[in-house]
């Protein structure tokens, strides 16, 4: 999985992947996010990988590690998380996120980061003994600071299952909600104290929530009616009705219940999480929980078939069979296209490889073979015409700074039309003006008006 998922990029330097490496290093120059580049990640996305790199060297092989133990963390929470519904099954969900879900988006990114923590904070959850509590308010805390966008929605989720799973009266939800608030802020206010001890709470603000919620939605939305993101978001959402019913009359449910609420309901607000950006790869981002939940309904109905065939009709069931096998089959077939493997797996030819300052990358070249033909221009430049110059890329390449070790004087890694906002392309324009450098066209952008 690690090996072959880092042949597959087809984004890796053109999408989140570019930024998050390139603010990194940007990080080890010396500057400052949100004083010295413009940027919509937290810094407690940043300086976790800015670290790691300061410690074993900016090589791409060491990014693809950190990548690799935000896996491994991923799948020890899912195990973790899905035992009380499924035992020994725990397994299967792993697996799926394994072998489809992490290789159709298979890049170092602070939705891994963010979703370690989301997962073992809830996992802490099972527990009632006060350092429990304590524990799943500080990794909740965590989750927040390095994705404050979908770690809000971790909190609520928190705060009613507390609500719902220790409900006697008024006083009994005191002592538990008491002991997580507890852990909670240790995170969030030390990033607090950051953000205004450096002077840039205010840009931080303006650039990760406003600016983020504002204009990154115009880059997605459009895309997200009547096509597959759409159904699969449909899909993603189909517990709501079947969760309602199971948390409101225990008697009906067939699950164990409070281990049962507490993965729905964190499915139910991660997938609420991303409602400024619907699309595929942001639900599978936060897809875990809900693997979970599709294979302990599928495990229950296999225990129960017999009483299931009895209760409903020939017909009935046959529909249903047949809906949820179609429903299945589509799901996968898409994780699977979209992942690695739909380009041909162990088909050399389909990759084109460059070697680069920090390490050997591979592009898809049945993904993404306009961008092929550019990184391989840029490649054969950036030792010879490039070195020592200043450079930038319009309208979106950051991660060819990171790989190169190309340097960008502005503050901007990124100038896409839809998701900036328009006094920052005078910014843009009055920082240009100041320095020499060399600006790349890139055409493989079909709405870029290049002469525009």
């Amino acid at each position: 999985m690690y090996s072959f998922s880092s042949t597959s990029a087809a984004y890796s330097i053109f999408g989140d992947e570019g930024i998050f490496l390139t603010g990194a290093d940007r990080i080890l120059q010396g500057e400052m996010p949100y004083r010295d580049f413009i940027t919509y990640l937290s810094p407690g996305a940043y300086y976790p990988l800015a670290g790691f790199f300061h410690l074993f060297g900016e090589n791409y092989v060491v990014a693809r590690t950190f990548l690799l133990l935000n896996i491994i963390g991923i799948i020890a929470a899912m195990y973790w998380l899905a035992w009380p519904l499924l035992r020994w099954w725990s397994f299967l969900p792993v697996v799926v996120f394994s072998f489809l879900i992490f290789p159709a988006w298979p890049f170092v990114s602070h939705h891994w980061q963010f979703l370690v923590f989301a997962l073992l904070s809830t996992c802490c959850l099972f527990y009632r003994t006060a350092w429990w509590r304590i524990a799943s308010g500080i990794l909740a805390g965590i989750s927040f600071a390095v994705f404050p966008e979908k770690g809000i929605f971790v909190f609520a989720a928190h705060i009613t299952i507390l609500t719902l799973t220790e409900f006697r009266n008024v006083r009994s939800l005191i002592a538990p909600i008491v002991k997580y608030l507890v852990g909670f802020p240790l995170p969030v206010v030390g990033g607090v104290w950051w953000l205004v001890s450096n002077g840039v709470w205010h840009s931080f603000l303006q650039q990760a929530f406003v600016d983020m919620v504002t204009y990154y939605p115009k880059q997605v939305q459009p895309f997200a009616f009547f096509t597959f993101n759409n159904i699969a978001f449909l899909t993603f959402l189909g517990f709501i009705g079947l969760g309602l019913v199971l948390i409101i009359n225990r008697r009906l449910s067939v699950f164990p219940w409070k281990p049962f609420t507490m993965i729905y309901l964190l499915h139910i607000f991660l997938s609420f999480s991303v409602w400024y950006h619907i699309e595929l790869y942001h639900l599978l981002q936060i897809i875990a929980p809900f693997t979970i939940l599709m294979f302990a309904a599928l495990l229950v109905f296999f225990r129960n078939r017999k009483a299931i065939l009895k209760t409903y009709s020939l017909v009935g069931t046959a529909a249903l069979a047949f809906s949820t096998m179609v429903v299945s089959v589509s799901v996968l077939f898409a994780l699977a296209f979209q992942s690695s493997y739909g380009a041909g797996m162990g088909m050399s030819d389909n990759f084109s490889r460059f070697s680069t300052l920090r390490g050997t990358i591979a592009l898809n070249n049945y993904k993404t073979p306009a961008l092929v033909d550019e990184y391989a221009a840029v490649s054969q430049l950036a030792a010879t015409t490039l070195a020592g110059k200043h450079v930038f890329f319009l309208p979106y390449a950051p991660g060819f700074y990171y790989f190169f070790g190309l340097r960008n004087m502005t503050s901007f890694d990124f100038m896409v039309t839809d998701t900036i906002p328009p006094a920052y392309f005078e910014k843009f324009e009055e920082e240009l003006e100041n320095i020499d450098a060399v600006v790349f066209l890139l055409t493989s952008w079909q709405s870029f008006d290049t002469q525009g």
